[in-house]
């Protein structure tokens, strides 16, 4: 007949450590699996849907129905998948008003629209958010944290049953610890003096603790990681919604710099700034806005390319960040006097290859990450409004012109009719004395 002391060093404990072992290696195959399969099913419904997608909004595309596209996009973003939805001409002109804002989600699918003839009719753009994912895998390390406690327990129970009574109190001891393991108490360490079985066992929870405790920890700082960038994400978002419709207005150039620029230097907590407009003709940059900055002497002549930073950054067309501010520039001026800027930042404004002009910010605080991400995008929504507002002026401008030509040819014609007249008069009466 087996002691109790060789069925627990035989077949026991080797089984707990197996069997441990296997469910922590089946956890994390599972964990990879899951993850990589609801992926891949997310991604063919994102896939399936924008196929779908694009082949029902062909008809509104052909009847110029772009009502209809609003509604479908309206339809389309009930799923709490779906981030976004807009639908686009062929020249690259979002069509629908309902979801014009696009930002970075977990899947993005963009879906050509196209004639049989194989004509290109527009673009669908979708994106599809990771809500899903997120919740499987919780839900994957929820059972396996669970199976991995179930099956320490159920052990410790047959443990329980066969130990001689020396050993019982150290076995409800541990019984005790690895309940509040399994309450999420993975701070606590079992007593592992000693080198019988008892111990061996302790040594095998303290580690499947560490473990799970450390897989725990990585998990959650990617849940606050993935948190803070929504949080971000959204704030992005909200200013470029805000911006866009003060872009889309029809006012002059002055008011569009002006409004643009504070809204800016105000969601991002800017004290100062300058936009500049870059005339390709001078090949000069010439300041159209200012906020919270005097008019020095620097910007009355414009700068031309290269000359200072703004010069420098619209000759390159790349962005400069600067933490450490020369004293005296542009510094953030009130009534009361002014300060220098502890950062200042100074980016590129270009749309299809094309400089437009330059934006220059200072801050009493270093421009994090944050601003940079919402400034990239706003950018090109600036340059082209700015682009828009130059063609209306060339426009306007033109038709004075015509008007002013059309109006001085009608004097000219007026003046011509009278001199004919004039001409006819002194015949006729040229005629009569001749025969009289």
């Amino acid at each position: 007949m087996l002691s109790l002391k060789s069925i627990r060093s035989k077949f026991m404990l080797p089984t707990l450590f197996l069997t441990v072992l296997l469910l922590s290696l089946l956890g994390m195959f599972l964990s990879i699996n899951s993850y990589s399969t609801i992926h891949l099913i997310l991604n063919n419904k994102a896939n399936s849907t924008a196929d779908f997608i694009s082949k029902i909004s062909l008809t509104s595309y052909m009847n110029f129905e772009y009502f209809d596209l609003d509604t479908l996009v309206q339809e389309i973003k009930k799923d709490p998948e779906v981030d976004y939805a807009v639908f686009y001409d062929s020249k690259g002109e979002p069509l629908t008003k309902t979801s014009t804002v696009i930002a970075p989600s977990f899947i993005n699918i963009s879906k050509n629209i196209s004639e049989e003839n194989g004509n290109n009719l527009g673009v669908l753009k979708i994106g599809f958010n990771r809500s899903t994912l997120d919740s499987n895998l919780r839900n994957s390390l929820t059972i396996i944290v669970l199976s991995i406690f179930a099956t320490i327990n159920i052990f410790i129970f047959c443990m329980k049953t066969l130990s001689e009574k020396v050993v019982i109190n150290r076995i409800v001891d541990m019984e005790k610890l690895s309940e509040k393991l399994s309450n999420g108490e993975l701070s606590v360490v079992v007593n592992t003096d000693g080198h019988d079985e008892i111990a061996s066992l302790g040594k095998a929870l303290n580690k499947v603790s560490a473990n799970l405790k450390e897989f725990i920890d990585k998990t959650e700082t990617r849940n606050n990681e993935l948190e803070e960038w929504q949080k971000i994400d959204l704030w992005v978002k909200s200013g470029l919604n805000d911006i866009n419709m003060i872009l889309r207005e029809e006012q002059d150039l002055t008011e569009l710099a002006d409004r643009t620029l504070a809204f800016i230097a105000e969601f991002i907590d800017a004290g100062t700034g300058i936009l500049y407009r870059y005339d390709e003709i001078d090949k000069m940059l010439y300041p159209i806005s200012t906020y919270a900055s005097a008019n020095s002497e620097r910007l009355k002549n414009g700068l031309h390319l290269g000359e200072g930073l703004p010069g420098q950054v619209a000759l390159e067309r790349k962005a400069i960040t600067l933490n450490s501010v020369p004293s005296g520039y542009l510094p953030i001026t009130s009534s009361m006097g002014s300060s220098d800027p502890a950062s200042i930042t100074i980016m590129p404004i270009i749309h299809n290859d094309k400089l437009t002009g330059v934006l220059e910010l200072g801050s009493f605080r270093q421009f994090n990450s944050k601003d940079d991400m919402f400034l990239k995008q706003t950018l090109e929504g600036i340059a082209i409004a700015l682009n828009a507002n130059r063609a209306r002026q060339l426009i306007n401008e033109l038709l004075e012109q015509t008007q002013s030509q059309a109006e001085e040819l009608r004097v000219q014609q007026e003046e011509l009719q009278q001199t004919n007249e004039e001409l006819l008069e002194r015949t006729r009466v040229a005629e009569e004395m001749r025969k009289a």
